[in-house]
């Protein structure tokens, strides 16, 4: 049953991917914290995977490393020459079901090519990754591709493969979150950091924090979740850029002004078809777009661009089409003048971030104990609700309450 339920699950969204898929003009994606660029359709971002890696796609920001509906780039850097990487590649993806590949030269100086499709339970992906040298240093940028979707997204998938690119990056040094060792991140040698794990009732683990230039000109930031329950009406990222987001840049930034507002329309169309697919929803609402602002610093003209993304995993026909919903927000600042040479910089910081697994697989006990201790709480006021209400018997004992969790320790 559970294969027959993945096969399913792959099928339905792959199928709606496949119906919210079109192609968008492709743009020079530039990341010096990474050290490299190529040109991917302006929707897609960038975002780690394991140490070492970096994610490119569509949904690169939520992906676990394995694409369901959208294409899905790879690149991390080798200590081998490029035939030496792609024959180690080679025996690796020989170890797939059904795979059988062989490297070859593509006849570009220095570069080596694997091309195959591999199956698995959620269908056939198309894969294609490049080995290369540049500047006595190698590299890789592979891409996975969705059977379903290769004939319309593999012409994003090629040019981007084919643009990839070295870049010179500054001096970097590597951060790591100081209190709870929860995440590390790259920054510009001369940056600083402040942040903080944000926790609250609805969110367990958040990673808050801004970093930026000694001059503060330029820099990057992830703001606190903000959480909506059903009495306040959804509101789609592009108006909350206007009513949400504003008024609390205007609260930090006095003179703080909207500039425009690109909408990412494939983006919330995606996450919406997966939303169904996996059966978190069944009719949500999810919406994503950058918005550019502008203030004046200390006599600087400041451009700050901001992700922002607004997610209903289900609507309440009883409600009036209202749910439970939450508003994210990041994104980097530079002075206008420079903005388009050091945006760069912050986004690329932005994609550094890589959650510590270790943390990560503490988090996830941790909210394991809370959600168990809160049941056993909800269990003894409902019990001690019937007591008093009930006239249940033998009040002293308190008797079907059961024992609270133990503690570590115990």
């Amino acid at each position: 049953m559970k294969a027959s339920f993945a096969v399913t699950l792959g099928v339905v969204l792959l199928a709606g991917s496949a119906a919210v898929w079109g192609q968008i003009a492709a743009l020079t994606y530039a990341n010096p914290v990474a050290g490299f660029s190529l040109e991917v359709p302006d929707d897609w971002e960038m975002a780690s995977a394991v140490q070492g890696s970096l994610l490119v796609g569509l949904d690169a920001e939520q992906s676990s490393g394995a694409p369901w509906g959208a294409p899905l780039l790879w690149f991390f850097y080798s200590k081998q020459t490029p035939e030496a990487t792609a024959a180690t590649l080679a025996d690796a993806f020989r170890q797939l079901h059904g795979v059988t590949v062989q490297p070859r030269a593509t006849g570009q100086a220095g570069e080596w090519e694997l091309a195959f499709t591999s199956s698995s339970s959620r269908g056939d992906f198309r894969q294609r990754w490049l080995c290369r040298v540049q500047d006595g240093r190698s590299y890789v940028i592979g891409a996975v591709t969705p059977g379903a979707i290769a004939a319309v997204a593999q012409p994003e998938v090629d040019r981007a493969l084919a643009t990839c690119k070295l870049i010179p990056r500054p001096p970097l040094k590597r951060f790591r979150e100081p209190r709870e060792n929860a995440y590390t991140m790259v920054l510009p040698r001369d940056w600083t950091w402040e942040g903080q794990v944000f926790r609250s009732e609805l969110v367990p683990g958040y990673f808050t924090w801004k970093v930026q230039s000694p001059d503060r000109l330029t820099g990057a930031f992830s703001a606190p979740p903000a959480t909506f329950n059903i009495m306040f009406p959804y509101v789609p990222a592009g108006e909350a850029a206007r009513s949400i987001v504003l008024p609390e840049l205007q609260k930090q930034i006095p003179g703080m002004r909207l500039d425009k507002v690109q909408d990412l329309p494939r983006t919330g169309a995606y996450y919406r078809s997966a939303v169904v697919a996996l059966g978190l929803g069944a009719n949500p609402r999810i919406d994503k777009v950058r918005a550019d602002y502008l203030a004046d610093v200390n006599g600087t003209a400041i451009r700050l661009r901001v992700s922002i993304a607004t997610v209903m995993f289900d609507q309440s026909a009883l409600l009036g089409g209202r749910g439970n919903w939450w508003l994210s927000a990041c994104g980097a600042w530079a002075p206008d003048n420079q903005f388009e040479t050091l945006y760069p910089l912050g986004r690329g910081v932005i994609a550094s971030l890589y959650t510590d697994p270790v943390w990560k697989q503490k988090q996830f006990e941790a909210v394991g104990e809370v959600t168990l201790w809160r049941k056993w709480v909800a269990r003894v006021c409902q019990f001690l609700f019937n007591i008093e209400y009930l006239e249940a018997e033998d009040t002293l004992h308190l008797p079907g309450i059961p024992a609270p969790p133990p503690d570590e320790d115990d």
